[in-house]
């Protein structure tokens, strides 16, 4: 699973490298963790093309314009761990290419967080990283920073300046009962992203009351 993990990343990269080259005079970086949102705010700002998924140093690295402002999307981690899920049952996530592909096999949502793949996933496969892996170094910066919650997305957004965002790339339905986590899962999972329950209370101390 390592190996297939990192062998979509490398994928991923080439493919999307040019998306965010493109970005390059943008004075706004968006950070967008898979399934946070990041797709409707990018639509919202502007862009013509996905965003994609990079590292807030990597936006830094390719900037060639003074950068004004950061835009964060965030998402409750196990809520993020399910629409990662269900998204999976997408039929662009049916190809031997997807990269979702390896967890369309799982019939639950607590079969696939108890099994092994789950946690080389964790670590390895770039939909499954906690968002603070994108994140890292927003802290730090002295630029504005802006978090904008997928489940308050609207609302946020107008508060960072960025009107007619709307609800975009949405996942497919599922039962409750394939997505329900049981309570062995659940540790598993809280587990697995603490890092993020960590990272979602110092984006929200930074926000608006």
């Amino acid at each position: 699973m390592k190996v297939t993990c990192r062998a979509h990343l490398a994928r991923y990269r080439h493919r999307y490298l040019r998306q965010l080259h493109a970005q390059c005079r943008s004075p706004t970086i968006l950070v967008h963790a898979p399934k946070t949102g990041g797709m409707s705010v990018s639509k919202a700002l502007g862009y013509e093309k996905d965003p994609g998924h990079f590292t807030f140093a990597q936006h830094l690295d390719t900037k060639k314009v003074s950068v004004e402002r950061v835009v964060v999307t965030i998402r409750d981690p196990i809520a993020r761990l399910r629409s990662i899920f269900k998204y999976s049952r997408k039929r662009s996530q049916a190809s031997s290419l997807a990269p979702l592909r390896p967890v369309r096999r799982y019939e639950s949502l607590s079969g696939f967080v108890c099994s092994s793949d789950f946690r080389v996933m964790v670590k390895e496969h770039y939909f499954f990283r906690p968002q603070y892996y994108f994140a890292q170094g927003v802290f730090a910066t002295e630029l504005p920073v802006h978090f904008i919650r997928t489940e308050k997305l609207a609302s946020d957004a107008r508060q960072a300046g960025i009107a007619d965002v709307k609800q975009l790339n949405k996942s497919p339905s599922m039962s409750d009962e394939a997505t329900r986590l049981d309570s062995g899962a659940f540790e598993i999972a809280r587990s697995a992203y603490e890092i993020d329950e960590m990272y979602l209370a110092m984006a929200l101390s930074r926000m608006p009351a």
